[in-house]
């Protein structure tokens, strides 16, 4: 049974989880529109992950503090970290076809969203509960 405590967590998860979104796609973006000179976008790339690593952190923290682990949680890890590992390999390789980093953004985007909605979910339930 969560707490009141862990709906607030969840809700402070939520934003983390869309703090996150926002700078997987900015990493992307800078990556992949051609707009700054080489260097200058993997720099920038580099800087969007680690606002969004940070952000990760505190979101695992979380989850592992009210013990909310389930199958949404654990695929929305994996798909960030096989973003966090394709984005690595894109700058060390100062590759130029962003193809294979754009599937793993699109998948995270994707499992971010089913765990949003998740997260929603639980919380909408537990105030539904709590009315009663």
């Amino acid at each position: 049974m969560l707490s009141e405590t862990d709906v607030i967590k969840l809700d402070y998860m939520h934003e983390l989880i869309e703090s996150m979104e926002d700078s997987v796609i900015s990493s992307y973006e800078v990556l992949s529109n051609g707009v700054y000179e080489d260097h200058t976008k993997y720099q920038l790339a580099l800087s969007f992950l680690n606002l969004a690593e940070t952000n990760y952190v505190n979101y695992l923290r979380e989850i592992r503090e009210i013990r909310a682990e389930r199958d949404e949680t654990y695929t929305f890890e994996t798909s960030y970290n096989e973003f966090k590992h394709e984005l690595h390999s894109y700058v060390l390789q100062k590759d130029t076809n962003p193809t294979w980093l754009s599937s793993r953004k699109d998948s995270f985007i994707k499992k971010s969203t089913i765990l949003k909605d998740f997260i929603k979910d639980v919380m909408s339930n537990y105030y539904e509960s709590n009315r009663k």
